[in-house]
């Protein structure tokens, strides 16, 4: 699971170095999954369409070519099977999605608190981060309001 942790911070980081899109999959199953496969010089397995196969192979071969020792096979007997693989690739497609989610609102006020601070030099320190509070709180309310709004009309659709 570490190997497997380390590729994809490895892949992450260079996705936002290229300024190359994330694909929504990441935070997936799948992508864990094929994730350990390459671990284990397997081919991905993956037949969804919008799966980055090739990219992720791509990165894996330069992830390798930069840690030669991050790609010693792991060793497998019978006891590893495709359950276990895939029990542990759910766990991590959920962590890193808890993690995106747990933390979302304290790096977004922060990014708000350093856009204040450019945009708005001339204001004292403590109103940039009341500023970016306050913008972050509307904003979520905002969206709550809309989220309300979207499900009374399909609940009155339904009805």
């Amino acid at each position: 699971m570490l190997k497997a942790t380390l590729f994809t911070l490895y892949y992450l980081h260079h996705k936002f170095l290229t300024d190359d899109p994330l694909s929504p999959m990441v935070f997936h199953q799948t992508f864990f999954y094929s994730v350990f496969q390459l671990l284990l010089n397997r081919e991905i397995s993956s037949k969804n369409r919008y799966f980055p196969k090739e990219g992720l192979v791509q990165a894996y071969q330069q992830y390798l070519q930069e840690f030669p020792t991050g790609g010693r096979p792991i060793a497998s007997d019978a006891s590893m099977e495709a359950k276990i693989l895939s029990i542990t690739a759910k766990s991590m497609a959920v962590t890193f999605a808890n993690n995106l989610v747990e933390n979302f609102e304290s790096r977004y006020i922060e990014y708000l608190t350093l856009r204040f601070r450019e945009l708005l030099p001339g204001l004292p320190k403590k109103q940039w981060s009341k500023l970016a509070r306050h913008s972050y709180d509307s904003f979520a309310a905002e969206t709550d309001v809309q989220c309300q709004r979207r499900a009374f009309l399909q609940s009155s659709i339904r009805e």
